[in-house]
């Protein structure tokens, strides 16, 4: 076939004029600057030099042209740019003009946001946001095509995030008519969307529509048994980005409005390591920040427990009782059980933290609402029915936690001590 290639000094553009030539193919791209493309020498390899936008000088390079892919993209990805519609806007009527009628566009995932496809928050509030200004004039380009162009066989190829890695060899996943496609990976080599848009040209299954193409995902079990009978660092670290990868997208999509930019930044902020004074043993200091914290709370308490104190040495008309029951003229005598839903509505509420003092993950509590809360009611109203607060209950992790960056480690009045207690206890 002889095909005409817009875009060919672009990554993409290169791969796909390479492949092309391999195929057999005979070669015309219409360039800026013939420069960039002069690592290629190919006898079947036309390199022009002109104006994609101008119609009267595209239609004499269409004429006797099979098909026309088009790898033209924006420079930036944050700037305004029509060079999506206005080049299709030229390179159309120079197609129709010489009588061709088969057209391979390259564009992106999320061009247009389709309501009864959600593509998840990541993309809607995060990607599409951060690409506006490609993805408006890609969408311009693809309103165009899909108003104006019927009697042209267009197919626009919609890739994710691009890569230059080397092409995987395997058959893309793909999607007719949608902006993304959940069956793959978020990324793909640029050789192997080069490779499917050749395929295209040889059937008319995507004609007139769009398709969503997709590097087929990698089987993390498999890759995680590898792992077994290959040393290869690479090979595990691999696995793990993936098993990474998905997990983070699955907090991204989960996640409200509201908690979003927090749980992005949680996920890429780099968390520096915990601050600890000098220490001598693991046992050593444990011991040495509990005395110190307890002498602390002692000392804060002593004053407000002594009934001996003299009330003015406290400013204002703060003063200490020496017995303080003896002036209420009420008590509280008995305590209002809780019923099973309320308990259900209270485990709901609680923020997922487990605690390495829980004797299961705190999410298994959140999600087995039907299993537990029965049980645990009981457990509430037996503490409540005979005022006793569970002793097992009243154990909490602790960490030091610096109060400043900027203070003294080795001084342990710089530390605040952070407690996380059972999920349970907090229910």
């Amino acid at each position: 076939m002889k095909l005409t290639i817009f875009g060919s000094t672009g990554n993409t553009g290169l791969e796909l004029v390479k492949l092309a030539l391999d195929e057999g193919h005979e070669v015309v791209t219409v360039v800026r600057n013939p420069a960039k493309l002069s690592s290629i020498q190919h006898e079947k390899l036309q390199v022009v030099e002109g104006d994609i936008f101008s119609t009267e000088f595209l239609q004499t390079h269409l004429d006797g042209c099979d098909a026309v892919l088009s790898c033209l993209g924006s420079n930036s990805l944050t700037q305004a740019t029509t060079i999506y519609s206005g080049s299709m806007k030229a390179i159309v009527p120079a197609m129709r003009a010489a009588k061709v009628s088969r057209i391979i566009i390259i564009t992106s995932w999320y061009v247009k946001v389709d309501p009864n496809d959600d593509p998840g928050r990541m993309a809607r509030w995060v990607i599409r946001p951060m690409l506006s200004k490609p993805l408006n004039d890609m969408a311009v380009m693809a309103k165009y095509l899909e108003d104006e162009c019927q009697d042209i066989d267009y197919t626009m190829v919609l890739p994710p995030q691009l890569t230059n890695s080397a092409s995987t060899g395997k058959d893309l996943v793909f999607d007719i008519g949608r902006q993304f496609t959940s069956k793959g990976d978020h990324k793909i080599p640029r050789a192997d969307v080069a490779k499917f848009m050749l395929q295209c040209l040889k059937t008319s299954d995507f004609n007139k529509n769009c398709v969503a193409i997709a590097q087929p995902p990698r089987d993390v079990q498999c890759s995680l048994q590898t792992i077994g009978t290959n040393n290869s660092h690479t090979t595990k670290h691999k696995s793990w980005s993936i098993a990474s990868r998905r997990s983070a997208q699955k907090l991204i999509n989960d996640c409200n409005r509201n908690d979003l930019f927090t749980v992005i930044h949680d996920l890429t902020a780099k968390r520096p390591g915990q601050t600890l004074p000098s220490h001598d043993s693991h046992e050593e200091l444990p011991e040495r920040l509990c005395k110190f914290f307890d002498d602390k709370i002692t000392q804060l308490c002593n004053p407000l427990c002594n009934s001996e104190m003299n009330p003015t040495s406290f400013s204002g008309s703060f003063s200490v009782l020496k017995n303080p029951m003896s002036s209420l003229t009420c008590s509280l005598e008995t305590f209002q059980n809780v019923s099973e839903e309320d308990m259900r509505k209270r485990i709901k509420s609680k923020k997922i933290k487990t605690c390495p003092l829980d004797p299961a993950p705190a999410v298994v509590f959140s999600n087995c609402t039907d299993t537990f809360p029965p049980a645990i009611t009981d457990m509430v109203n037996h503490s409540l029915d005979h005022r006793v607060f569970p002793k097992s209950l009243k154990s909490a992790l602790i960490t030091p936690v610096l109060k400043k960056h900027n203070l003294d480690p080795e001084c342990l009045n710089s530390y605040r001590p952070i407690s996380n207690l059972p999920f349970l206890a907090k229910v």
